[in-house]
């Protein structure tokens, strides 16, 4: 129960959401561009009348549209726009994108504007961009949460499991509203913490983190033996150092074992399951190893050919590939590639490695085509970029459908290396059925749902 209210003599200014400090974290800003009941239905019409006068035409008057989404639209954790959209196209078979809306040309009343203030009602910030209020303001949330009794949950210099069951959330009733905390581990390299978050998703990331760094140092014992022999590994840090150093690297390596080896499920909670879990998964810890370094081996193999080919001497209209391979490359092998590719991924890192071979050893043969290739990924790994940055930037209550938004982004983010592979390199063959059209169809759809 925020409270709102509308500025008294300034009714240009819309509605002002007023937000105790320790609760901004948990706005969500596709919730709030609903507004309130008393302006949604101006906004609808604002919406309609922003559209470009080719698709506007379709929904004339738009009072009337905007009516008929009113009676049959309810407040969603989804965006206004898209809701309506959705609406607007079984009313009358036109499709209205996401990129066709004006959301700049609105007027600021039917943005809705926060005041933050602290627990003592004092003003902290004012404005209608809540993900700017978010991270701007994102250190005095923190803050305000310790101060509350569920603070005492926090904990340092944690090296085993000594903290009993570990609550995935806590609230605490405060000033008339309930907050919500999500607990969880952050590896501090040496030991571990218990930290308050005010975001599910920034929870899950720690935790997982967190995790990790509590299970090595209840085995240290094994991380040191593993760390002595993980095959390959001079040859590895060899391939590996126009990237990055040889010990950062080895632990990568350890890092990602243990990832596949305790973290695949979902996380312990309590001591008794934690233990469990690493008396399990000891046992796999050396062949995880090994089969982890020969996937490595193979992925910097491929690597460093193709570092070779490109230092040498190539003619000078092959620039636009090379740039284009090189910047493919760069998102492909990084420092940490080893823990952030996914598992199932990994061992396909070479065969796109050597479609980028393929595709300079044949650049001769049509280099139009290939040129027009590279413009169809362009468009795509766009509209992969915004998709991402909507789903990145959206903090809802609704974890369930943020993960699984996450999980088809990943995804589509794998597809679009296959996809790459089905048009310079066609004879190494994909491991899924892919296209520029099914890639932008999927896209588009994660798109309007936001």
């Amino acid at each position: 129960p925020l409270e709102y209210h509308f500025e008294p003599g300034h009714p240009a200014d819309g509605v002002t959401l007023v937000v105790p400090i320790e609760a901004l974290g948990q706005l969500d800003a596709l919730r709030l561009e609903w507004l309130v009941p008393g302006l949604l239905q101006q906004k609808m019409i604002a919406l309609i009348k922003s559209l470009p006068k080719q698709l506007r035409r379709n929904f004339v008057p738009a009072v009337n549209y905007a009516e008929a989404c009113l009676q049959t639209l309810e407040p969603e954790n989804r965006s206004l726009s898209s809701a309506m959209a959705e609406q607007l196209y079984k009313m009358t078979g036109i499709q209205v994108q996401e990129s066709d809306w004006s959301h700049q040309d609105l007027p600021e009343h039917l943005r809705m504007n926060f005041r933050i203030r602290t627990e003592g009602e004092q003003a902290l910030a004012e404005g209608r961009e809540l993900s700017h209020l978010q991270n701007s303001l994102a250190g005095e949330t923190r803050q305000s949460l310790t101060l509350h009794p569920m603070a005492e949950l926090e904990r340092d210099n944690i090296t085993h499991w000594d903290f009993g069951t570990l609550p995935e959330q806590v609230e605490q009733k405060s000033h008339g509203l309930i907050l919500q905390a999500f607990p969880a581990l952050v590896d501090e390299k040496k030991s571990v913490s218990i930290k308050l978050f005010e975001n599910q998703t920034q929870a899950n990331i720690s935790m997982r983190a967190g995790m990790r760094r509590l299970f090595m140092l209840q085995l240290s014992d094994k991380v040191k033996y593993l760390k002595k022999n993980i095959p390959e590994l001079k040859q590895m840090c060899l391939y590996y150092s126009p990237v990055g150093l040889c010990a950062e690297f080895t632990d990568n390596i350890l890092s990602a074992v243990f990832d596949r080896v305790f973290l695949q499920q979902s996380l312990p909670r309590d001591e008794q399951a934690f233990m469990e879990r690493c008396q399990q998964g000891t046992n796999q810890l050396i062949s995880e190893t090994n089969t982890l370094a020969r996937q490595v081996t193979d992925v910097l193999e491929a690597y460093h050919q193709l570092q070779k080919i490109i230092k040498g001497k190539l003619a000078p209209h092959h620039l636009h590939a090379v740039t284009d391979i090189k910047a493919q490359l760069d998102e492909l092998i990084y420092p940490g590639f080893i823990i952030n590719t996914p598992f199932t991924w990994l061992p396909h890192l070479p065969r796109f490695i050597q479609a980028m071979i393929i595709r300079l050893e044949k650049l001769d043969q049509n280099p139009q085509r290939d040129r027009q290739h590279m413009i169809d990924i362009t468009d795509i790994h766009q509209l992969y970029k915004e998709a991402q940055a909507r789903v990145e930037g959206r903090n809802t209550p609704c974890e369930t459908l943020h993960k699984s938004m996450h999980e088809s982004l990943r995804d589509i983010r794998w597809l679009i290396e296959e996809l790459r592979v089905s048009l310079f390199a066609q004879t190494l063959k994909t491991s899924a059925r892919v296209s520029v059209q099914r890639l932008e169809k999927q896209l588009k759809e994660i798109i309007t749902s936001l």
